[in-house]
């Protein structure tokens, strides 16, 4: 419009055609300028606003940086000594800062019978000061930025692990309230220790942070700690927990085609040693030897199972139901549905971890590619819930001719095992109880050939196969049911988890420093 107007003025005029110009050629000009000045304005004002923020960003963790420093000085330097530490933090209407008391530590020491003592259950508390873009927290002598996953580590706490032993000391306030931003008296209030050195020689170490900064603080542990120190997440609860101590890893011995804790019942075929530690009914159908009453050493690997199962949600990749798997960790949300898929074990182990139960409905073939190969691997799927193979129609193979020490299953005491329906199934199920032979002989028959009215923990029913072995509660082979006992598989001893031993730890030494800020 401005363009048409000009050149309407200078064809109109042409008795004063320089004159116009030089009118025109002003005011574009000026047009020109302001046009110029307001894009530098806008976009100076957004320059500006970024490096406030940046510089404001900066002096939050320059100013915490210091107050560590300082905080540790008082509070593990003389008894009762103080400092009055400068802050200079901003203090606008959104800022907030100042001391809560909601966190915590809890240390925890289980012997090798399984008692466990709390040898440390106290409130630290943290310092914090957040504003609309930032937030810094102080913690046990260490600082973070930042909140629940996004937290990030800009300098150490006070926690020193090096070779055997773990040296611990506390800085600790139960106070909940504002803080002044211009500076705060800090005020060693008392100190005391758990034990001059507690020793845990062979014995678990559990510590349990309860934080803001939860996330940083399994961040640091994983990074500063060799060793697998089994880090679990709660990021409902905002904690996160750690193992210290060597222990055994667990180890499934598959020496027999059945190995029930409680009793066996055997209306199928068995070719292969069963144990129980019942009674054994249908020991005619059975083509190997026979142990009743038999002592288990075996124990629930409860534990064991969660933490893959959490740690696998965490780290993994989430797939669906026939997805084709590659080596490498994977977890599902809820129940695993073993679909027409191929699993490739080439290049290393499939880590499966399964909150739910694992299922086979339906006509299914799953197939395992790439076991023979020299850097193989396994499939090793750990499940809270139970194993339900044949509750559709259809024949199913999983895993025929991959070899059943390439296909492991792991479970909690509590998975129920149903195999049936024309399904065959090469691979191990390992999921233990206690000793339940105590509890005297239960009555599995049931009737019929499936294993809708069986009692038993474990079921192979109508026309089922399974190649390989399994260890489990009481078990009932019904039947048209067969089990074939893989002899490969005499003398193999095969861990629950896979990876280094927890980090040595021999002596614990912790010290409570109580600090006051005014």
């Amino acid at each position: 419009m401005m363009q048409k107007f000009v050149t309407n003025m200078i064809v109109s005029s042409s008795s004063n055609d320089m004159g116009v110009s030089e009118v025109v050629g002003f005011a574009l000009l000026i047009g020109l300028s302001l046009a110029v000045a307001s894009t530098v304005v806008v976009l100076g004002a957004d320059s500006v606003d970024s490096f406030i923020t940046q510089s404001g960003d900066a002096k939050a963790e320059n100013a915490f940086a210091n107050f560590s420093s300082d905080v540790n000085q008082v509070g593990l330097g003389g008894e009762h000594s103080s400092k009055t530490i400068p802050m200079s933090l901003e203090a606008s209407g959104t800022d907030s800062f100042g001391v809560s008391n909601e966190s915590s530590i809890k240390i925890e020491v289980e012997d090798e019978d399984g008692s466990i003592d709390t040898v440390v259950n106290e409130t630290i508390g943290y310092v914090q000061y957040s504003n609309d873009d930032t937030t810094m927290t102080f913690e046990n002598g260490g600082v973070w930025k930042g909140e629940g996953e996004e937290a990030r580590l800009v300098s150490p706490p006070e926690f020193h692990y090096q070779q055997n032993t773990l040296t611990l000391p506390l800085i600790t306030s139960d106070q909940t309230e504002a803080l002044s931003t211009d500076s705060i008296r800090v005020t060693q209030e008392n100190r005391s220790f758990t034990s001059e050195q507690l020793v845990i020689d062979n014995d678990t170490v559990f510590i349990t942070i309860e934080s803001p900064v939860y996330r940083g603080w399994g961040q640091y542990f994983e990074e500063q700690i060799v060793g697998d120190t089994n880090t679990q997440y709660d990021d409902e609860n905002n904690t996160v927990r750690i193992e210290l101590g060597l222990s055994d890893m667990a180890t499934a011995q598959y020496n027999a085609a059945v190995t029930g804790i409680g009793d066996v019942n055997v209306s199928g075929t068995i070719s292969g040693p069963v144990e129980s530690t019942g009674s054994v009914s249908g020991e005619e159908n059975v083509s190997g030897s026979v142990t009743e009453d038999m002592e288990s050493n075996y124990q629930n690997i409860n534990t064991e199972v969660e933490s893959q199962v959490t740690s696998l949600t965490q780290n993994g990749e989430e797939i669906e139901s026939g997805d084709e798997l590659t080596a490498g960790e994977y977890y599902v949300n809820d129940d695993f549905e073993l679909y027409d898929t191929e699993i490739d074990v080439s290049d290393g182990d499939v880590f499966i971890g399964v909150p739910g139960d694992v299922t086979v409905s339906g006509a299914t073939e799953v197939r395992l590619t790439g076991q023979d190969e020299e850097d193989s691997g396994v499939v090793r799927i750990y499940s809270e819930g139970d194993v339900n193979f044949g509750t559709g129609s259809g024949d199913s193979e999983i895993n025929r001719d991959g070899g059943a020490e390439n296909f492991q299953i792991f479970g909690t005491d509590s998975m129920n095992v149903r195999i049936t329906n024309n399904t065959y199934y090469e691979g191990l199920i390992f999921a233990p109880r206690e000793d339940m032979s105590e509890s005297g002989p239960q009555d599995i028959s049931g009737n019929g050939a499936g294993c809708n009215n069986t009692n038993a923990d474990s079921c192979l029913g109508v026309n089922s196969e399974l190649d390989g072995a399994m260890i489990a509660g009481s078990t009932d082979i019904r039947s048209n049911a067969t089990m074939v006992y893989d002899e490969n598989l005499s003398g193999l001893e095969i861990d629950v988890t896979e990876g280094e031993n927890r980090p040595e730890l021999v002596y614990l030494h912790v010290s409570i420093n109580e600090v006051r800020y005014e």
